[in-house]
């Protein structure tokens, strides 16, 4: 078990070597090393949001199964913590639907029960991550045109209206909220993205000075 211990810090510390290059070694770099060993230690995939290396990575046990692209982001709120924190649920304005199944019309000819499988571009292009702590991830594809600045309405209202509302009323309650605003390559890496992630995902946000605006 120790040798295995030993093994994951040495890979983990030359993949965050290759990820900062130059940058030197600091205390955050070593909460960030101990918050991903945490999670490699453990059976399920997980995920981390590297604001600084503009990537967002699907891992197992420190093995990259999938990255994705950060084109722009932002943040709402004071600095997050480097702890991982759970993914709560996923919300959208058109989430996807399976068909209600009528168990007559549902049979095969074999006479077993056929069910409608989802797709990833049965998911929606933009939606919201809620996690714990009072953190919301806010996913969007990158879309150019006047039609795509007419349906970007909502989330602006959703940024410049709902997340200063919140902020003040977790406020009262002496509490606080976080927001990222992450805008991926392209509408197929937002679906993928919220295709693979099952509710109760652990999730950690390594957010640095260098955040792109």
């Amino acid at each position: 078990m120790f040798i295995k211990e030993i093994s994951l810090i040495v890979v983990f510390y030359l993949c965050l070597s290759i990820s900062w290059g130059e940058r030197p070694t600091t205390y955050e770099q070593i909460q960030v090393l101990e918050a991903e060993l945490s999670l490699a230690r453990g059976r399920d995939c997980y995920l981390i949001v590297d604001i600084g290396a503009k990537r967002i990575y699907l891992k197992a046990k420190g093995v990259v199964l999938r990255e994705w692209e950060i084109r722009k982001a932002r943040k709402w709120g004071i600095p997050l913590s480097l702890e991982p924190v759970a993914l709560k649920k996923k919300s959208a304005l058109f989430p996807p639907k399976r068909e209600k199944i009528k168990p007559h019309e549902a049979k095969s000819e074999s006479g077993a029960f056929e069910l409608e499988a989802l797709e990833v571009t049965d998911m929606p292009k933009s939606f919201t991550l809620t996690l714990d702590r009072n953190i919301s991830l806010y996913i969007r594809p990158h879309t150019e045109g006047l039609f795509s600045k007419i349906t970007e309405i909502p989330h602006l209202v959703k940024w410049y209206v709902w997340c200063p509302l919140r902020t003040v009323f977790l406020s009262l309650k002496k509490d606080s909220f976080h927001a990222l605003d992450l805008v991926l390559t392209s509408e197929l890496d937002a679906q993928s993205l919220y295709w693979v992630l099952p509710e109760g995902t652990k999730i950690a946000i390594f957010s640095f000075e260098n955040d792109t605006q």
